[in-house]
């Protein structure tokens, strides 16, 4: 997963993990046993790759942290068969309906996350290299995948707008709500301050993400770079919408 540990520590896809400071490791389940209790403490994973195998050093991280958290480094396992269910025409708009509704709760408490633990979150905010990564990934697993992919950036940039920060539209819903209560306009001064302000924070905001989406891929190429030199290369694998 793009900016997790495993990702900046330079693991790649079809890497097997043969053990979690020097306890091994021989099924998947064993693995989140193995970096419990691990959350923000270096551990030593020794991968195989190619026949080959190496050490790498990650710090597994949990939103909540505390030291009994569950540890992650941002993997998943391999996919080994997938099934399709399919529905009518009227069931599927009502599964859509219910999937959006469910959606925007879920970005607004990922935006909260990012907010509250930006150490562990931050790595999640993506411009458009980050979406980029995020789109080959999921239409490299299918049409099914990557349109879910588009309609959750629909959905997050839906719920972003409607938050009320100038210069969106819910600063300028909670503007109107605020001349309501008031039931007085607002003077242009304010409105024009206010209007700066916003575009100081999206400016701000959108030079960070940008910065953050560079940083991101340069700190994936310097692991790479240190890591076994005869592993072939292979393109970034993002995140799977929610």
């Amino acid at each position: 997963m793009t900016g997790m540990p495993a990702y900046k520590a330079g693991l790649r896809e079809s890497d097997r993990i043969v053990s979690v400071n020097a306890q091994p490791i021989q099924t998947w389940e064993q693995l989140p046993t193995a970096l419990r209790g691990q959350v923000d403490r270096e551990v030593t994973l020794l991968v195989e790759r190619n026949g080959s195998t190496f050490g790498v050093r990650v710090k597994p991280i949990n939103a909540e942290g505390g030291p009994g958290k569950n540890g992650m480094i941002g993997i998943e396992p391999p996919r080994h068969g997938t099934f399709i269910e399919r529905s009518g025409f009227v069931e599927s708009i009502r599964l859509g309906f219910m999937a959006t509704l469910g959606l925007v709760p879920a970005v607004y408490h990922q935006m909260w996350l990012t907010v509250s633990h930006p150490i562990y979150y931050r790595e999640y905010l993506g411009g458009p290299i980050f979406i980029a990564q995020a789109a080959s990934e999921q239409a490299r697993r299918g049409l099914d995948s990557w349109l879910q992919l588009l309609a959750w950036i629909n959905v997050a940039i839906m719920a972003f707008n409607l938050l009320p920060l100038p210069v969106l539209d819910g600063g300028h819903i909670a503007l109107a709500l605020a001349e309501a209560i008031r039931r007085h306009a607002i003077s242009a001064k304010t409105y024009l301050r206010f209007q700066k302000a916003g575009l100081v924070m999206v400016g701000a905001l959108f030079v960070f993400i940008l910065a953050n989406d560079f940083n991101r891929l340069f700190q994936r190429q310097r692991a790479l770079d240190h890591g076994p030199r005869s592993a072939p290369r292979e393109s970034p694998v993002a995140p799977s919408p929610p």
